[in-house]
Formats: C-alpha cells, structure tokens, sequence
C-alpha cells in the first residue's frame, strides 16, 4: 500500500498533512486531514500558491467558549438554489460555537500504541524529547500531549493546528506562545486560511458522521457554518477570490463543490472530481482520473471535466513553479512544461522518496532510511533540482503534519505517541 499527503496553500505557505489511501504519497496511513496542492510560491511568502503571505494576525484563544449553539435554524432541509446541493439540518450560514477541554489545560497522557520512546516522550533525531523546549540538534519540541494534530494552516505571524482531532489551537511565531481557538469539535481537519479567516471540515455536533465546512476570524472570534451538512469530510479547502472550492469524501478522488465565503448551498465545481487542488490565475489543476493517473486542468470560472496536462502521472503529488510540475515518479524527480511536454528527469533517488511540502526556493522529501528500521528521513532540496539535504529523522508512521516557511519547518507526530509539535531550524 503506498501512502499520500494532502497539501493546502496557506496564505502563502505550503501545508501538508497524512491522510490514508490505496493509492498516492507520504509517509503514513494516518487521519484524514488537510487539504490543497504544493502551488506555485507568490511574491514576498515563503511558499505556496499566489503566495505574498497573510497579514496572519495573531489568535485570540478562547475567544468562541460561549457555550451552546446560537444556531436558529429548524430541522428543515438548505435549499439548494439553481445548480446547488443542500444539506439536512439547520439553515447556513449560521453562528455556532462549540466548547470543551483544551490540551493546553489537560495535556494528553502517554498513547497506548508501542513507540520508540515512552510517556509523553516523541522521537527526533533519534532522541526521545520529553520535555517542551529539549532540543535534538536543530529539532525542539514545541508543544506535548496534542494527542493527533491532522493538519496545520501557517501564515505570515501564525501557525494554526489541530490537536486530539477536536480543538484547533494558534502559536504565534514571535511571541511563542500557543492559544486556544475553537473548540468541543469532531474530527477537524483541513484547516486552510485567507487574509481574513480560517477554514475547515468537521464532524457536525450531535451527528452521526455529518460534516460541514465552517469559518473562523484570523483573530479568533464566532464561528460560522458556511457549507450544508454532508455525509463526507471537506477533505481538501482551497480558498478563491469570494468563495472556497473544496472535495468532498474519504479518498481520492474528491468530488469538487464551491460555496461563497459568507456561506450558502454548496454548488458542484461543474463535474470535476480530483485531488492536489492548485489554483495558478484562472486556472485549477489537479490529479484526476479514477485513481488520479492524470494531472489535469480547468478553468475556475467555467468548470469541466479537465485538460489532460500529464498522463500516467501515477497519482504523484506535485509542485507547480515557474510554468513548469514538477512531481517524484519511480523515485525520480521529474519536471515538464505546463503547457505539455515531455518530462525531464533531475534527480534519481536510490530509495522510495515523496515530496513532502515546499518553500520558495526549496521543495522537502521524505525517505525511509535504507538500513534503520522504523526511520524516515524529511530532506530539503533546490525546487530545480540539486543535492539533498538531510534535515530531520523521525519515527516511521508518526508524522502527521508539516508546514515550512523560510527558517522554520513545523512537524506534527503522534500516532503510537501522545502527541507533539516539533520545530526544526532550516
């Protein structure tokens, strides 16, 4: 079984999270999360698609423990309006917001799965860190017992994560100090930002596996549904100009639906169906196909069923920089003109490599270690090709997250552990 990672473009910098799957790439079967493509880097960010970054105003924790719904709905059906798709439950958009235990107050304990390391203790560099701030050289933890933190959403001043699959929590970059956002959640995943707010999937409160999509100010604040209820997670959130565009389902392929910002029926992305989502202008392109063996493109404004850019693409996640993919197949990392192409290869791997996430000028992969058992290596690594740099070890299958700016990569680990927040200098 290979394994694959879900990327989301975060105000200008590139996000990835585990998700599981029969087909793809990454380097655990973990908890559905996440959501986007490794886009093209933007002006003045560190990375990602039509970057330039978030102004990323710091959150307020705590800010939405208002208890209770203020939803004034009834049990009637969203209409669905012309060429959209409704959901049971109460009307969107709504206010709603939700409470519970923050991991900040109740850390989690030791998990019950068998790890390398013990207690509340995760591996890096070969070090079991056992408390916050011990350091492995350039790896420091920065935040233990989070219990499973599936994705992770970074801006200019903040990174944005999910903790024990029910809270999401801020770290401000310069203060560094950690924050309590939302909480009282179920299966959260997917968090992805704009200038304004923060996005993400959810189990819906008091359902039997109904999800949603709902909004959050950068600044904390109000919670607002903005999506119907549906029976699958927003797998993948990808921010447009006045609305989001995000896949529906479990695993890949996704089926693509657009709802305004402000919130309203979900209306179906013209028939399109993929994962990797990477909007470059105008355009979106995306792994399609059955078992998403093609790269395909399509037009935002006038969706269809796409473009094929590249065939037989083997479900490779990619980076688009500069009008040219680039993506790791058969251990090789390749590039080809979006436009159409042959693909040229740059760099032959000796062992199974998947591309991981990207700055600006640097793009990250993960290797299973050749001789260590239970290692994985992440490596960084010029977007154009060139020697790879060996960053960081972890234990196989615990990473769950990754973002990167220029100096800081944030990891996210915990599946046989209690959990943790790491950060590795670059």
């Amino acid at each position: 079984m290979k394994k694959k990672f879900s990327w989301g473009i975060v105000g200008g910098f590139m996000v990835a999270t585990a998700t599981p799957g029969l087909v793809g790439c990454g380097s655990s079967s973990d908890a559905p999360s996440g959501a986007g493509g490794t886009g093209q880097a933007g002006t003045g960010a560190s990375a990602g698609q039509n970057g330039g970054g978030s102004s990323g105003s710091t959150a307020n924790g705590g800010s939405t423990a208002n208890g209770g719904s203020t939803a004034n709905g009834g049990s009637g059906a969203t209409a669905a309006g012309s060429g959209g798709t409704g959901g049971g439950g109460p009307p969107v958009p709504r206010v709603e917001n939700t409470d519970g235990t923050s991991v900040l107050d109740s850390p989690l304990g030791p998990a019950l799965g068998e790890g390398v390391c013990k207690g509340s203790a995760v591996s890096c560099n070969g070090t079991c860190l056992a408390t916050e701030g011990q350091a492995a050289g350039t790896c420091s933890a920065l935040k233990l017992g989070l219990g499973q933190t599936t994705s992770m959403s970074l801006t200019a001043q903040t990174l944005y994560y999910t903790a024990a699959n029910s809270e999401i929590l801020s770290y401000d970059l310069s203060a560094k100090t950690h924050k309590s956002m939302v909480r009282g959640l179920d299966f959260v995943q997917s968090l992805v930002t704009d200038a304004t707010s923060l996005y993400f999937s959810t189990e819906a409160p008091d359902s039997f596996f109904e999800y949603d999509v709902r909004s959050v100010p950068l600044a904390g604040g109000d919670v607002t549904v903005i999506a119907p209820e549906t029976h699958e997670p927003a797998s993948e959130i990808v921010p447009l100009s006045d609305k989001i565009l995000f896949g529906r389902g479990d695993f890949p392929p996704y089926t693509l639906y657009t709802v305004p910002k402000s919130g309203g029926p979900a209306t179906a992305f013209g028939g399109v169906s993929g994962s990797n989502l990477i909007v470059d202008g105008s355009t979106l392109y995306y792994l399609g196909g059955l078992f998403g063996d093609t790269l395909d493109s399509t037009n935002i404004n006038t969706p269809a069923p796409g473009t094929k850019v590249i065939s037989g693409s083997d479900n490779s996640r990619f980076i688009l920089e500069a009008g040219f993919i680039y993506r790791v197949e058969e251990n090789q990392y390749i590039g080809a003109p979006v436009t159409g192409g042959a693909s040229t290869p740059i760099q032959t791997f000796s062992v199974e490599t998947y591309i991981a996430s990207r700055t600006a000028t640097q793009v990250f992969l993960i290797q299973d270690d050749p001789t260590v058992t239970k290692t994985v290596h992440i490596l960084s690594m010029p977007l154009a090709g060139g020697t790879p740099k060996d960053l960081v070890t972890l234990e196989s299958g615990e990473l769950k997250a990754i973002a990167a700016n220029a100096t800081d990569l944030y990891i996210s680990v915990g599946i046989a552990h209690a959990g943790a927040l790491l950060d590795v200098k670059l």
